[in-house]
């Protein structure tokens, strides 16, 4: 983490907005396809043999 600091800070500004709209990107990719999985498990109701017996 503190490399990517040290990294972030001596980027320039053009650097900077690519990288971010960069990882921005990714990061939607990896959100949707969770969201894929997570109906997959909703769907088939594998969380009431997971779920807290509380």
């Amino acid at each position: 983490m503190i490399e990517s600091s040290v990294a972030i800070a001596v980027m320039n500004d053009d650097d900077l907005v690519t990288t971010t709209r960069e990882i921005a990107s990714k990061s939607n990719g990896v959100e949707a396809e969770l969201l894929l999985y997570l109906g997959e498990i909703d769907a088939r109701k594998l969380y009431r043999e997971r779920a807290s017996p509380r």
